[in-house]
């Protein structure tokens, strides 16, 4: 696994953040707008924190494991 760590994502809605705190494992989804050359998070979600983290790339569209 990854060791902890801060990753500076912009929200467009703060309510995507309600309820997580330092330390929790977190599942999140961000978008990107390469034309704007811009990127934010637009889903969060605290995981059991004896979950297996899959650090997978996926993208758009792509069926859930």
């Amino acid at each position: 696994g990854m060791k902890p760590m801060t990753m500076p994502f912009p929200v467009k809605d703060a309510a995507v953040l309600e309820g997580l705190r330092v330390g929790d494992k977190v599942e999140f989804t961000f978008v990107t707008d390469l034309n704007a050359k811009q990127y934010w998070l637009t889903s969060a979600e605290k995981l059991s924190p004896d979950a297996t983290l899959d650090f997978g790339l996926k993208a758009t569209g792509d069926p859930s494991p």
